[in-house]
């Protein structure tokens, strides 16, 4: 099953892919952009010291959008959706139904803090 009607969804997963002259970890970016579907949530607001909101949305992907991102999302990858940006928030998950067992797709756990 795919989501004919999802979104386009960004998932950029940051490699170390060398060094420079001075032994410094070099990084490269790889997106890819799949549909998929957004859960947002209310941020919550924090005032200990400075203004911040901190919003924890979800993506899900299904199908083979699923095994897509499946393949190349980490702990370290950002996801974009609405031109926004957001960091994966612990390890993706796949859904599945305890009662037929039918896969209903790659949950991923998301975080951004403004402010």
């Amino acid at each position: 099953m795919s989501l004919p009607n999802g979104e386009d969804i960004t998932v950029t997963t940051v490699t170390q892919s060398g060094t420079d002259e001075y032994n410094n970890p070099v990084y490269s970016r790889t997106s890819i952009v799949r549909k998929g579907a957004f859960a947002p949530t209310i941020g919550l607001e924090s005032t200990t010291g400075q203004d911040q909101v901190v919003s924890q949305p979800q993506v899900l992907f299904t199908g083979q959008d699923a095994d897509d991102v499946a393949a190349v999302v980490t702990s370290k990858s950002e996801i974009t959706v609405r031109g926004k940006t957001y960091q994966v928030d612990g390890e993706p998950e796949d859904w599945r139904s305890p009662f037929t067992g039918w896969h209903a797709g790659l949950v991923i756990p998301l975080k951004r803090t403004t402010g």
